[in-house]
């Protein structure tokens, strides 16, 4: 058997969001592609091997940085793990693994990151010391810049999920769907766990416009979890107070993933539930204040494909676009370049 290099991966895998789940497949995809062995630190190791087909796994957080897998690269990302406003310990329990592992001289790399200004004296040391000089990945020229206030240069390519491959789905041009898929964000904190500083939107006012937007396009309504329980809890809560035809689906990779990319019109809170539906031609509209939603919108540039509004009154005037043309960005090389020239460095002196 020919020897490859084991890459780990640390990412948030295995954390119930189907996000971070496409962006998990995607960087193993990628590594196996270029020739290595994916290792992926994961929330929930056993889950994370049955999604990813088999796909070797270590436990997540603090010990990742003395447990006894043995790698020969490590890769941090993909997503937007680089922030410290959620709590004072999530940039730790992401980046300790990584640095504690360069300290040991094994090479290491950051793929796919995104990244929000770090408020703390002690994230941008750590994030210098961890990706400084490894020519990291982000997914926007916002992210770059954080990075670069830490002394880190980085470049910037498309988020990596648009290298999947676009979804064949059929469905019925008789039946109309608009696809939700929202939820509650977390305030900025300190100590408090994310799951106690949620908030969201009314769901009474959330539900009335729906209707409206149902009404005007003769469709019905599939709410989709990205975010697990945060966006089942709302779509629980909105659904009793619509009079359009609702539905809730369970929060399943795939199964979500063919939702958004065969529906008419997607209704988005979620970074990449909007980006999935407009790599496949569906007309979004995004409702989010979130940096990183306004930066793919900036992104791609095209308010027939995307655009952003600031409350849920401005559905009912929505002119929406027929569904469009696949959208693909240019950039992908890049990752796909950096992830070969990684993988390569990993392997064994000649």
């Amino acid at each position: 058997m020919t020897w490859a290099p084991r890459i780990l991966i640390c990412g948030w895998a295995g954390a119930g969001n189907i996000g971070d789940e496409l962006l998990t497949r995607s960087i193993v995809e990628l590594v196996t592609e270029a020739g290595g062995v994916p290792v992926v630190s994961s929330r929930d190791p056993k889950s994370t091997a049955t999604l990813h087909h088999g796909v070797q796994t270590i436990r997540w957080g603090p010990t990742t940085a003395w447990a006894a897998t043995k790698c020969d690269g490590v890769i941090v990302g993909p997503g937007g793990i680089i922030q410290d406003s959620s709590s004072a310990w999530s940039l730790p329990g992401h980046l300790l693994g990584p640095l504690v592992r360069r300290w040991i001289g094994i090479p290491v790399t950051g793929i796919g990151l995104g990244a929000e200004p770090l408020r703390r004296r002690t994230s941008r040391w750590i994030l210098r010391r961890t990706l400084g000089g490894t020519e990291p990945i982000v997914r926007d020229e916002g992210s770059a810049c954080v990075f670069l206030q830490s002394n880190v240069t980085a470049k910037v390519a498309p988020d990596i999920a648009f290298t999947q491959p676009l979804r064949t789905v059929e469905a019925d041009p008789a039946e109309r769907q608009i696809v939700v898929a929202v939820g509650g964000s977390v305030r900025p904190g300190s100590l408090l766990p994310a799951a106690h500083r949620i908030s969201g939107g009314d769901p009474s006012t959330i539900a009335a416009s729906l209707d409206i937007l149902a009404r005007h396009l003769n469709a019905g309504v599939l709410f989709v979890s990205v975010r697990g329980d945060r966006d089942i809890e709302l779509a629980e809560m909105v659904a009793p107070r619509m009079l359009t035809s609702t539905e809730i689906l369970e929060p399943e990779l795939d199964p979500t993933l063919d939702a958004l990319a065969g529906a008419d019109l997607v209704v988005s809170s979620r970074y990449h539930s909007s980006l999935v539906a407009v790599q496949n031609g569906v007309p979004t509209v995004v409702l989010s204040e979130q940096a990183k939603l306004r930066s793919l919108v900036a992104q791609i540039d095209d308010p027939e494909r995307i655009r952003m509004i600031s409350d849920w009154d401005g559905l009912a005037s929505l002119d929406v676009s027929s569904r469009l043309s696949p959208f693909q960005p240019v950039g992908l090389d890049r990752i796909r370049h950096h992830i070969s020239h990684f993988v390569s460095r990993c392997g064994p002196a000649d």
